[in-house]
């Protein structure tokens, strides 16, 4: 094979060139993944957030509800004999 040097370092520049545009399109396409992945990721955060907070809430507010009914559960269940009254060492249970 007789081939010219100039025609073979013209042709092992475009072989370069065409390998960092391949790699190039790679990476370009591989980062457009990476922010669609990441996207996904940043709503499905917020998604928990909003549950957790909405969690915290509820348990807060049973909380609130649960000291207003105490009370009344407390005599009421006294009143069917659910638990003792007066403590067996003497004086008042403290419920």
């Amino acid at each position: 094979m007789n081939v010219k040097l100039s025609t073979k370092l013209i042709g092992g520049f475009g072989l370069g060139v065409g390998a960092l545009v391949v790699i190039g399109l790679l990476a370009y396409f591989g980062a457009g993944k990476i922010l669609k992945h990441a996207e996904e990721i940043t709503q499905n955060k917020e998604v928990d957030r909003i549950l957790t907070q909405s969690e915290v809430h509820h348990l807060v507010w049973g909380r609130k509800e649960a000291g207003k009914t105490a009370p009344y559960l407390v005599k009421s269940l006294a009143s069917m004999g659910a638990f003792e009254s007066e403590h067996p060492k003497g004086g008042n249970s403290r419920c």
